[in-house]
């Protein structure tokens, strides 16, 4: 596996969206494994490893929000990548996702384009951090406060520390206040 594809676990409970989602992925370089439901996904995280899942949310005997509460409880996947690809419109649902530790969230329809950029750009993000000699001080420069909040979450979840500014006079003014040994920020 090179550095810019990963294994993928798509979970999903129709068969035409496995395939689509799937294929999409595999011509990126990607390989795939799919599931048509949670508990047929927890048999497989069970056994396999992954560097990310695809979640449905709205799916028979185990939704998306039981099979992402179980990854977070466990331990050896507290840090498993989550992208929800969902038909779900509802922001409540959208919002509980994230806080539940969802890395983003697409919706279904999946554009291709949106979909494969996603996934490279988690993926490098997960290699970045894993490269990473040692932990330090991120400033996250963003005007989006559910992106703001997902990134500072889960760099502090992996033993950053992080600072958030709402705006690039902000993150100047902070950059001249202290040191930071990574600055993220929002081109738009």
């Amino acid at each position: 596996m090179t550095n810019e594809t990963g294994s993928i676990l798509i979970v999903e409970d129709d068969p035409i969206n496995r395939i689509l989602l799937s294929t999409c992925l595999q011509e990126e370089g990607h390989t795939t494994r799919t599931a048509e439901n949670g508990k047929q996904a927890l048999d497989m995280l069970y056994s396999e490893h992954f560097d990310l899942v695809l979640l449905d949310l709205l799916m028979p005997e185990m939704d998306g929000f039981e099979v992402q509460r179980w990854i977070k409880t466990r331990p050896d996947l507290r840090n498993l990548l989550v992208i929800v690809v969902s038909a779900e419109e509802d922001m409540k649902s959208i919002v509980r996702c994230i806080e539940m530790g969802a890395n983003d969230y697409l919706p279904k329809p999946c554009e291709p384009t949106l979909l494969k950029t996603r996934v490279k750009t988690i993926l490098a993000m997960k290699r970045f951090y894993e490269l990473a000699p040692c932990k330090g001080k991120i400033l996250v420069i963003e005007d989006d406060p559910l992106s703001r909040k997902i990134l500072s979450a889960n760099l502090t979840e992996e033993g950053y520390t992080v600072a958030t500014a709402e705006n690039g006079r902000i993150g100047l003014q902070m950059l001249q206040e202290k040191p930071f040994d990574t600055v993220l920020l929002d081109l738009l």
